[in-house]
């Protein structure tokens, strides 16, 4: 006879498989842009299946969606530092920026291939 053992239930963790989601579907984007990026390459590159991706998100726009987002926000926090800085001029915070911009740059080529613009 086959004894049934009871499964402790999976502990379900929807912020951290949409986080998994969105910095591989931000890579994928990044490198071979949008439309060449399928649903199935996001879920290789995420390590999940196309259930639990589809949970997450409808559809693959909103993906991008999220994807533009995260990266808005993460950019927008590390501007709003540069000119939260006490004691800086405008011009020296103006500077602090263009050098963050290039460096994010420099680093997004490095990570990705590819720039903005």
């Amino acid at each position: 006879m086959v004894e049934l053992t009871k499964e402790a239930p999976r502990e379900v963790r929807p912020g951290a498989t949409r986080t998994r989601i969105v910095d591989a579907a931000t890579m994928l984007f990044w490198r071979q842009g949008y439309h060449p990026v399928s649903t199935d390459a996001i879920c290789r590159a995420a390590g999940i299946n196309k259930g639990s991706l589809y949970f997450v998100f409808p559809a693959k726009a909103d993906i991008l969606l999220a994807c533009l987002k995260a990266v808005a926000e993460t950019e927008w926090a590390e501007i709003e530092a540069i000119y939260a800085e006490p004691g800086l001029d405008l011009e020296t915070r103006f500077r602090t920026h263009m050098e963050w911009f290039a460096e994010s740059q420099r680093s997004l080529k490095a990570r990705s291939g590819a720039v903005l613009g």
